[in-house]
Formats: structure tokens, C-alpha cells, sequence
């Protein structure tokens, strides 16, 4: 899962520190840059204005990405045509930005140091490719850096495999956080969600409204969701996927209990499913700590009036064996018929497109919880004072989206 295409671990915990989360080097904006200098001095600019921190499931199947903001082939103010290398660039120093304003929403994460250098070696290794990107060639995988990103994420006081991003987030600074996380992170792992060829919006909008995570809605998962760096994809750089191959096979080597996961009208040959999460989850069966693998099957239904395809489950499969696995309903991609999986394929990629607009939905609803967060706190902090401090939240999110009632002194998420 899933910057693929298909989806494709310590010391005593402490209290964080409550100074501000750490933020990226400044940098003019790219609109600036390009009105009064054209792309050339604009990535010159914004390479020297983002060195790097100021302290500092595999094919891409589904996962949320970003508008481009490169479409426009030519620079404001220059008239010189914007070259593919410049958009390329310009795009790297974008996602690179959100890389680090993401990584500083985890405080554990944005203070160590051995986490920090990792993923500054692990850019410039994207970076080598993107230098490579109009030859055949690929720059050799930064394996040590790459692990000590991977180190991060597994510390103690970030398990970045088995928490959701939005709930860390929200909860770090709150009185008791610490010992509470081993516990939350436990039963997290008793609900894993995985997916194939039908985006992550059905098994990430599951496990938002109890308790679970899917890679994608993790702290590792959502650090790196949708960013491709000025790749047109993970396989562009061999960095890269190495990378999400380590995020899916760590994050699924957390699991435990039973395992959920939701499928396109079966399983595919070379889906992540197949080939990664299922071997790895067969042998965590074997050694009694995963109880089975709940396959369900979905299938596409069109739209009222061509509206969005809606996602039926069809039939579900408990699978413990290899004999099980191979006897689940195989997608027609598989298949011989040349015509049904062309239109197979069709369909799959526009359910794709889909999917990711309902996980900008679903994520909405996580924004506007934390902004009721912050709202009463800060109402709470007026009356109560300033040394007022919150317990660590267990009860699973399950409020929809705009369904807060207005807030009565008119400047809380639910007002008008």
C-alpha cells in the first residue's frame, strides 16, 4: 500500500516538549519567483531557500495526490517555455516543503535527530534520480538512510506503523500521552485494514469511526502519501519504492488478530495484496500472532445518472492458507479475455479517481475534529486558566463531517 500504484523499534517515554513543532526553511513562493526572474532563477531560488530542515502500498494504486500546480507550460513575467526538468524541479522542492511540514506535526519525529538525517539522505537520493529522469538511468538506493527513516517511525514514542497520523497529532501534548499509547497502539493493531485496486477511502473511512489504521491514515503512511517528489512514478526511482515496500511490510508485520482487507472484484497477481502483505501476513499466521485475513470482495456499480461508481461488497473470504487465498475470486485483469480487461482496467482507474476525491471527505472530517479540539481548549483554557491540560482521548472519532452545531460565540468550526 500505497505510494504504490496498488497500494502496488527504546528509551522511557518522556513528555514532549512543548515548545512549537520545527518548520522548514522559508522560501518564496514559486508564483513570485516565476513573475519576476522566470523557472530558471526560480529553482535556483527555491534550491537555496530549502537546503533542508531548518533544524530541522509499489505502485500508486489510490493513494490522495495533490493538485498539480504545474500546469501551465510557461513562465508569468519571463516568456520562457517551462522545461519538463523545471517542472520536475519545482515540483521535488513543493513536495519536499509538505514532506517536512508533515514530518512536524509529530513532535517525537521532529526532534530526533537520527530521523531528520535519514530522510535528508533519503531526498537526495530521490534527488539523484530526478536527475536521471530523462535517462535510463537510476541512482543506487540509500539503504541506511532509508533505515534510519524507517527506525523513526518504529521508536517507542512514535509507532508510526500502528497509530493514525490525525490522532497522534491531536493527542501529543495532552497529560498522559505516553501512557497511553502503548496501550492505543495495541488495539490499533487488532484492527488492520488493507486494500487493493479500489483506493483507500472504504478501509481508511472503516477504521476512522473505530479503532484501527490503514498505512495510508498512519504516521508513516500519511508522512509520505501522494508525494512522488517530480517523479511521474514510485517505479522512476528505485529509492522510492524500496521505501514503500519497507511502510507496507513494516506496517503489516504490526497487525494482529484479524485482518480486513477489500478488494476490486478479487485478487490481482501483482498487487502489493499478493505479493507483499499476504506472505508476510500467512507467516504471522503461522506463528499464531495474526488470527486470519478477511478478504472482501467488492464490486463497482454506476452512479444514479452517472454519478460516482458505489462500491458493493459482494462476498467475503476468510482466508488462514495458501489454498484459501488462491481459491478468492481472481480480478479480470488476470484474465484472458483481452476486451474484459480493458474494460476491467477502465473501470478500475476511474473507481481510482473516485476514491481518492472520498478520501479528501473522509480526511475533512479528521480537520474538523481537530479544530473542534483546539476551539474547546481554548474556550476551556479562558475559563479554567492557562495550566489547564487534557487526558488522552480513547474513544474512537465517529462524528461526520459538518454535523457540529453552530457554535454560539460564532468563531468555532460549527459556525456558520
Amino acid at each position: 500500500m500505497r505510494a504504490h500504484q496498488d497500494h502496488d523499534p527504546g528509551r522511557q517515554p518522556r513528555t514532549p516538549s512543548p515548545r512549537a513543532p520545527l518548520t522548514a526553511a522559508r522560501a518564496p513562493s514559486v508564483l513570485s519567483l516565476q513573475q519576476s526572474a522566470g523557472n530558471a532563477a526560480t529553482v535556483r531560488a527555491m534550491r537555496q531557500g530549502t537546503a533542508g530542515p531548518a533544524v530541522q502500498r509499489a505502485e500508486k494504486d489510490g493513494s490522495p495526490t495533490r493538485p498539480s500546480s504545474q500546469g501551465s507550460d510557461r513562465s508569468s513575467g519571463s516568456g520562457k517555455s517551462m522545461t519538463p526538468a523545471d517542472a520536475r524541479k519545482i515540483r521535488f522542492i513543493q513536495d519536499k516543503q509538505q514532506l517536512w511540514s508533515r514530518i512536524n506535526g509529530i513532535r517525537a519525529l521532529a526532534e530526533m535527530d537520527s530521523f531528520k538525517q535519514g530522510v535528508t539522505a533519503f531526498l537526495a537520493n530521490i534527488e539523484r534520480d530526478l536527475e536521471k529522469a530523462d535517462t535510463d538511468e537510476t541512482a543506487p538506493i540509500d539503504h541506511a538512510a532509508i533505515g534510519a527513516v524507517i527506525a523513526g517511525f518504529q521508536h517507542r514514542t512514535v509507532q508510526g506503523n500502528k497509530v493514525q497520523y490525525s490522532w497522534y497529532k491531536q493527542n501529543q501534548t495532552k497529560e498522559g500521552f505516553f501512557d497511553i499509547l502503548d496501550r492505543h497502539a495495541d488495539a490499533s493493531a487488532q484492527h488492520g485494514q488493507l486494500w487493493s485496486k479500489m483506493g483507500s477511502a472504504q478501509a481508511t473511512e472503516d477504521v476512522s469511526v473505530g479503532r484501527g489504521t490503514v498505512l495510508e491514515a498512519s504516521i508513516q503512511g500519511r508522512i509520505f502519501d501522494g508525494l512522488l517528489f517530480g517523479l511521474p512514478s514510485w517505479s522512476a526511482s528505485p529509492a522510492l519504492g524500496e521505501l514503500w515496500r519497507l511502510l507496507s511490510q513494516t506496517y503489516v508485520e504490526g497487525l494482529k488478530g484479524w485482518v480486513t482487507a477489500h478488494v476490486l472484484d478479487g485478487t490481482t497477481q501483482k498487487s502489493v495484496l499478493t505479493t507483499i502483505e499476504w506472505p508476510r501476513l500467512k507467516g504471522q499466521i503461522a506463528a499464531h500472532q495474526v488470527d486470519g485475513l478477511d478478504i472482501i470482495v467488492y464490486r463497482a456499480v454506476p452512479g444514479p445518472g452517472g454519478s460516482d461508481h458505489v462500491l458493493v461488497p459482494v462476498e467475503s473470504f476468510p482466508v488462514r492458507t495458501q489454498d484459501e487465498f488462491d481459491a478468492v475470486p481472481k480480478a479480470p485483469v488476470d484474465g484472458t479475455d483481452e476486451t474484459a480487461r480493458k474494460e476491467w482496467e477502465r473501470t478500475q482507474r476511474q473507481v481510482d479517481l473516485e476514491q481518492r476525491k472520498a478520501l479528501v471527505r473522509v480526511y475533512s472530517r479528521d480537520d474538523e475534529i481537530e479544530r473542534m479540539n483546539h476551539y474547546v481548549t481554548e474556550v476551556l483554557g479562558r475559563k479554567h486558566g492557562p495550566g489547564l491540560v487534557f487526558r488522552t482521548s480513547t474513544t474512537p472519532r465517529n462524528t461526520p463531517a459538518s454535523t457540529f452545531a453552530p457554535s454560539p460565540t460564532g468563531s468555532g468550526p460549527g459556525s456558520p
